[in-house]
């Protein structure tokens, strides 16, 4: 968590979300409990964020958003307020009892700053069975002014009893349009934008990170650019798998899940607006266009694809080269061997 993230101020699209909450405020009906979710890259993290932020404000019991001025604000900016805690998984990708029990004996001591208490828990469903057994006691009987703020792009994936005690509420998924004009005001450029948006199906978060982090991009580049040699026969699928072994894999499963899935829209002859890779559709239906083989194969493929990317991310010490080398030697099977 960065604390640029503190600073800034609710997403567009959030607009009602944000006037839900301090409806509840103003009116003195707002849930100790809630459970914020969402689909990924949306922003729940940052719409929790906003509304911890309204929560510890001093001064913003009439308003829609935090002052920025007086002292919680600051202190909560700085990330430094002593009443809010964030919460997140550890390394083994689990939010722990020990954690929970924590936050239980936090939210108990008296707020340091005289006003609310916030925690923050992100990731939600990635508590263990235990951490969400001792967590019920506190969503149960959470103190004075303690307010619990779930954030989960998984919600079903939560204990039911824990989703039971919370204030549901969903953030909504911009429009295309709407959230290209965001990236816009993030400075990102319209053509821009608009591939980045495509890549990242709609979720602007995500097309803003693919912006800021343009390696994965370029690692989308290298597959079309390698794929493109490997089809036509400029390249071996051994020898194009090593030339990858240096990029991040699990991006390269990432990607060719994705450029497959396009293949498969374009042989059934989907609208062009509904590829991830809508930019690069004509280099797409070039690779479909293969006498060996039928639109069976390339969902065959696209099933050996996502199988190695999940084993490769559930077991770390997997050899992902091995799997890489199996994929690409299937595709060079597809371009140049004959029906048997």
């Amino acid at each position: 968590m960065t604390g640029q993230l503190f600073k800034v101020r609710s997403l567009p699209w959030q607009k009602k979300s944000i006037m839900a909450v301090r409806r509840a405020l103003q009116q003195g009906k707002c849930a100790p409990s809630w459970l914020v979710v969402g689909s990924d890259g949306v922003g729940q993290y940052h719409f929790a964020c906003h509304f911890a932020h309204i929560l510890l404000c001093q001064a913003s019991a009439l308003s829609q958003k935090p002052c920025g001025l007086c002292q919680s604000c600051q202190l909560f900016e700085t990330q430094n307020h002593p009443d809010f805690k964030l919460v997140e998984a550890t390394e083994s990708a689990q939010i722990k009892i020990e954690t929970i029990r924590e936050i239980g004996e936090r939210v108990a001591q008296t707020a340091k700053q005289g006003g609310n208490k916030v925690v923050i828990i992100r990731d939600a469903e990635k508590m263990n069975a235990s951490a969400a057994n001792a967590f019920l006691k506190t969503l149960e009987e959470p103190p004075a002014h303690t307010y619990l703020i779930l954030v989960s792009s998984r919600g079903q994936a939560i204990l039911p009893t824990v989703r039971s005690r919370c204030q549901k509420i969903v953030i909504p998924s911009p429009s295309f349009s709407e959230a290209l004009h965001w990236l816009v005001t993030q400075g990102v450029d319209e053509k821009t934008g608009k591939v980045l948006l495509s890549l990242a199906q709609g979720s602007p978060l995500k097309a803003l990170e693919g912006k800021q982090k343009p390696e994965r991009l370029n690692v989308r580049y290298e597959l079309f650019k390698g794929l493109d040699r490997l089809s036509k026969q400029m390249v071996f699928p051994i020898t194009l798998a090593k030339e990858w072994a240096n990029l991040n894999l699990l991006w390269v499963f990432d990607w060719l899940e994705l450029i497959v899935m396009d293949m498969v829209r374009c042989s059934y002859s989907v609208s062009e607006s509904r590829l991830v890779n809508g930019d690069k559709v004509e280099q797409l239906k070039t690779f479909i266009q293969t006498p060996q083989t039928d639109k069976h194969f390339w969902f065959e493929l696209l099933k050996k694809i996502q199988f190695a990317k999940d084993a490769c991310k559930r077991t770390p010490g997997l050899d992902k080269l091995l799997f890489l080398e199996n994929v690409l030697i299937l595709w060079w099977r597809a371009h140049h061997s004959p029906k048997s």
